[in-house]
């Protein structure tokens, strides 16, 4: 019992030396590069003083490493494919890392050796520790570990609740919830699955010249609801495996199912992100009642614009919004197609007509009420809003109201854009 405790006395100690340093890294302020050696001399430090320590035990116990190494390989591919192809709805940008080839070997030698460190302690820290102390060291360890990645200098400098709540969805939760699945994963299976998943999720990072340019609620999808479902796979089947009555069942069972759990949750966040071509959006106002009301998810496909008619609801995009409304009207002016909409309950059409670039998907169902969490957060993150209108009067209204007042003079009304 006391070498036990001797092992949590060592583990507390090291978990209090990485909370020290980084603390000490908000204090004294070192340039990026020079912050970069430093830790990873720390994480170097920490790791050799791990390695001479009596070499923990899995607390599991299981005896499917091969199978579990396959999952986190997996779990790790399907993240990478989900990271980069939604790149392609959201955008991308130039990555913040060095990608020349100079930088590219820096950035694995310092960067690349600290995170491999990172996972060998993490797995010394929650395998060393008695089984009844686990989930005590492993909340410790998810939250040490997490806040050794998170700028809270920035955060502590936002002023709105709206800027407060987009920065944890961006820079926060996705740390979060990443560190859960991997501390984990290292309780589960140890030291090379951890590594497997942090090597091939991490180092594209750093040697990639363009990378995805995310928004908060993409960014809050991918990097903690992926890593979330992948926590939630692992546990159902480290919880199978270990279950006495079952152990010929899964001895003979193939991990096929288990990839197709993995796989059906990526699919599912793809489908959520609009990667297919169709896919939902959450109603966030009133402007189609009474067919379609605030809180409702409707379904579209992705269509050739020329092939749309008259009174069908399509998603345009307005400048930062998104706006699901009825075509009324199609035209021609100086040759190019124009749509002109307007909400059924709304009392103006449209200010300005929408052209084919425009228009993201066609309305082709409606599923009541269920989109009301997405309507949430939409409105407290502060980014786009997905179409407007009520019965009070909206912003199209107003803005709608203006434009037809300051063209009474040209118009007969009929309020068409320029």
């Amino acid at each position: 019992m006391g070498s036990s405790f001797i092992k949590e006395k060592k583990a507390a100690i090291l978990l209090f030396s990485i909370l020290a340093y980084y603390l000490l890294l908000r204090w004294i302020r070192f340039s990026v590069e020079y912050q970069s050696i430093i830790t990873l001399l720390f994480w170097i430090l920490i790791a050799v003083y791990a390695f001479f320590c009596e070499k923990p035990r899995l607390h599991s116990k299981q005896k499917y490493t091969e199978f579990y190494l396959l999952i986190m390989l997996v779990c790790a591919v399907l993240y990478l494919i989900s990271y980069f192809m939604i790149g392609t709805i959201d955008g991308f940008g130039l990555n913040i890392y060095d990608t020349s080839f100079i930088g590219i070997v820096k950035n694995l030698l310092v960067l690349g050796t600290a995170v491999i460190l990172k996972e060998w302690v993490r797995n010394f820290l929650i395998n060393s520790v008695q089984k009844r102390f686990a989930v005590v060291f492993g909340v410790a360890i998810i939250l040490i570990f997490s806040f050794t990645e998170v700028n809270l200098d920035t955060f502590s400098k936002l002023k709105t609740l709206e800027e407060s709540f987009s920065y944890i969805s961006k820079n926060i939760l996705p740390v979060v919830f990443y560190n859960v699945f991997m501390t984990f994963a290292a309780y589960i299976l140890g030291f090379y699955g951890t590594a497997i998943y942090a090597t091939l999720t991490k180092f594209p990072i750093w040697i990639v010249r363009i990378l995805p340019n995310f928004r908060w609620i993409t960014l809050l999808l991918v990097g903690a609801l992926l890593p979330l479902m992948f926590t939630i796979v692992l546990r159902s089947i480290s919880k199978r495996k270990a279950t006495r009555g079952k152990r010929q069942e899964m001895k003979q069972a193939s991990p096929y199912s288990w990839i197709a759990t993995a796989v059906v949750s990526v699919l599912t966040v793809w489908f959520a992100l609009g990667i297919f071509p169709i896919f939902p959006t959450a109603i966030v106002s009133n402007s189609m009642k009474p067919d379609i009301s605030r809180g409702d998810i409707v379904l579209l496909q992705k269509v050739d614009p020329n092939t749309l008619e008259e009174q069908d609801v399509i998603l345009y995009a307005l400048d930062d919004i998104q706006v699901f409304h009825r075509i009324i009207k199609i035209q021609y002016l100086q040759g190019v197609k124009q749509y002109t909409v307007k909400g059924d309950n709304n009392q103006f059409q449209d200010p300005k007509a929408v052209i084919g670039e425009q228009i993201i998907g066609k309305h082709i169902a409606t599923i009541p009420y269920i989109g009301w969490p997405g309507v949430l957060l939409q409105q407290s993150g502060g980014d786009v809003q997905v179409e407007t209108g009520g019965t009070e009067p909206t912003f199209l209204d107003k803005l709608a109201s203006k434009y037809i007042e300051s063209q009474t003079q040209k118009t007969d009304g009929n309020g068409k854009g320029d």
